[in-house]
């Protein structure tokens, strides 16, 4: 099976899959590796993952060093409630795993129904939260008999304390001293509440009231809101600090179309992220015969994509992430269904024309889109704002096959500075034929800005027989003159945003939409 753990640099959405190798598949089918399932990362840029088939915890070090942290290769099983060293310790199908601020982790041993603690000081294994014979159960109380079912999420928050996503009980746990409680859902109860008609206001309903179904993954902010991605349900969903639960992202109806934060459709979130830095919402969506797609959400709930690969076309899928202490995003990137054997982590890399040579070192190294805002002057955008002219021409596209139709589009594409502050909106003809390209050409009505600049893009594109997808190449322009390209595939009606792969000031000099 195809395992990778990818690396792509802070502030950018990924428009290509490229990035850097953190590990790759070749190092890690030879040491055996099967299903990467869970990651995290710790305060010394180390990194954390799970396999789910051979049973063990895998550690990544920052220079790259790969190797067996706790478990033993292929052999299942459990150790009750006995405290263990690192190489004695046995899981059974390990999935989510975190790191708390001392660097300890915390895995769920999801088929033991437990949650087990690796000792970063002393290489030591201990059981945390269920029975240590391991039988599943709803009973909350001491952890000596509380139960739990098929853990799949567990987070620690700045104060200590753990969350548990207990899936197959539908609930939300808390280990708090020597009890575990559920703060959210009733256990062992699946439904889905509140939805948005269920919710005034942004309180939504008291934590008893709330139902889950099948919740992977959990993530807690800096200011201690618990978001749970309800898989079944298709939603992402908010915990307050005082226990009230509200949805906070997806309409509860299965699909892939985005929108607003009460109209986007998801179709099974599996993993579930807070950005270190930016304290942003990131997820994964994964359907085996669509779109396994990584998504982040703004601070009202409304998604964009930052990165997606077509499983039914590849047959990978983004398995979970994390993010570093730099803010970079370190996806697991796996294999689905019954493909050839490789797997590996990886990082970006660089995209650059050949008169760039001389600047290399000084350019990203990432083809992505910016996750989250970087701070730049607001008179800056204030003047470019008011400087700024365009004009829109359409061109037969060189490299379409097909040709014009009656079929109309138009695409609409927003300018913001980096704090989000809009510079400009163009927009093509409102008659413009499917099967030749949208172009604008910006000239030198944009400056070069220290920050770069954010895109975002909207559409009106009917059904078309050829497909709802436009492919959409950016040309850039650094302050030291040199010029690329970037590339991504887009789908009508969906929103995005994205940003040029450039530490140097940038300028956007034309953006062209193959609508077909």
């Amino acid at each position: 099976m195809f395992n990778e753990i990818q690396k792509y640099k802070h502030s950018y959405i990924v428009t290509k899959d490229i990035a850097d190798i953190i590990a790759g598949d070749a190092e890690l089918s030879a040491m055996g590796v099967l299903k990467l399932s869970g990651i995290c990362s710790d305060y010394s840029g180390n990194v954390f993952v799970t396999d789910e088939m051979q049973h063990v915890v895998i550690k990544i070090t920052s220079y790259g060093q790969i190797s067996i942290l706790a478990g033993a290769l292929g052999v299942s099983g459990d150790n009750g409630s006995e405290v263990v060293d690192n190489a004695d310790a046995r899981f059974n199908s390990p999935t989510g795993i975190c790191s708390d601020k001392s660097g300890d982790l915390y895995i769920c041993d999801t088929g033991n129904n437990q949650i087990r603690k690796i000792s970063a000081i002393a290489n030591k294994v201990g059981l945390v939260a269920g029975r240590a014979d391991c039988t599943s159960g709803i009973e909350n109380g001491d952890i000596a008999v509380a139960r739990l079912n098929g853990p799949k999420g567990v987070v620690v928050d700045n104060s200590g304390f753990i969350y548990i996503a207990d899936t197959l009980n539908h609930s939300i746990r808390i280990v708090r001293g020597s009890e575990i409680l559920t703060i959210a859902g009733l256990n062992g109860t699946s439904g889905n509440h509140p939805t948005w008609v269920e919710q005034p206001g942004d309180f939504g309903i008291i934590g008893s009231d709330a139902r889950f179904n099948s919740p992977q993954s959990l993530a807690v902010n800096a200011s201690g809101y618990i978001f749970v991605a309800d898989t079944k349900n298709y939603v992402i969903k908010r915990i307050d600090q005082a226990g009230w639960v509200r949805v906070f992202s997806g309409s509860g109806i299965f699909g892939d179309t985005l929108g607003d934060a009460e109209t986007s459709r998801y179709r099974n979130i599996i993993a579930c992220q807070i950005a270190n830095k930016s304290n942003s919402v990131f997820f994964v969506d994964f359907y085996e015969s669509g779109l396994s797609r990584i998504i982040k959400l703004d601070d009202v709930g409304i998604p964009y994509i930052r990165t997606s690969v077509d499983v039914s076309l590849t047959g990978n899928y983004y398995a979970d992430i994390t993010h570093d202490q730099s803010n970079n995003l370190i996806p697991i990137y796996g294999e689905y269904g019954e493909q050839s054997s490789s797997s590996s982590i990886s990082s970006a890399s660089s995209i650059s024309s050949s008169s760039e040579s001389s600047e290399s070192s000084s350019v990203s190294s990432v083809s992505s889109v910016s996750s989250s805002s970087s701070s730049s002057s607001s008179s800056s955008s204030q003047s470019s704002q008011s400087s700024l002219s365009s004009q829109s021409s359409s061109t037969q596209s060189s490299g379409s096959s097909l040709s014009s139709s009656t079929e109309k589009a138009r695409m609409i594409v927003e300018i913001k500075d980096s704090l989000g502050a809009t510079m400009g909106t163009f927009t093509s003809d409102l008659n413009h034929d499917i099967g030749t390209a949208i172009v604008f050409n910006f000239d030198d009505n944009l400056t070069h800005e220290e920050f770069p600049t954010i895109l975002t893009f909207s559409s009106f594109l009917p059904e078309l027989a050829c497909g709802t997808n436009a492919t959409i190449t950016t040309t850039w322009e650094t302050s030291l003159g040199s010029t690329w390209n970037q590339e991504t595939v887009w789908s009508s009606g969906d929103g995005y945003y994205f940003m040029p792969d450039s530490s140097l000031a940038v300028k956007l000099i034309s953006i062209t939409i193959d609508v077909c």
